[in-house]
């Protein structure tokens, strides 16, 4: 689980990879330059903002791929973010705290 920071604004790029995360980045800057419409990180530069690729970094480690998309729809849903995507699972409010606790992350609204 990888945050990429906006320079801008308070909000962050939320993303899951078990890659390589300067692999990952290369892909991101490249839906810049190819301007995809489906890129969360796209759209939010053509509303006049811009990403700190820089200060992209893991937030969250795992080898269990179902757990970073679990981790990563709770971090969508609790983190000020501007992903397009809910994420993959919707998580009740109680689950997603217990998780939260258990993987020690502070997070607020």
């Amino acid at each position: 689980m990888y945050k990429v920071p906006c320079k801008d604004c308070h909000r962050s790029y939320i993303g899951e990879t078990g890659r390589d995360l300067k692999k990952r980045i290369h892909e991101h800057k490249g839906d810049i330059r190819r301007g995809n419409e489906k890129s969360s990180i796209f759209n939010h530069v053509k509303g006049g903002h811009s990403v700190d690729f820089e200060n992209t970094h893991f937030i969250f480690n795992s080898d269990n791929y179902i757990n970073r998309r679990i981790v990563e729809s709770i971090f969508i849903k609790k983190l000020p973010n501007f992903n397009t995507s809910e994420g993959q699972y919707k998580i009740g409010e109680i689950p997603m705290e217990i998780v939260l606790q258990q993987i020690k992350i502070p997070v607020s609204n």
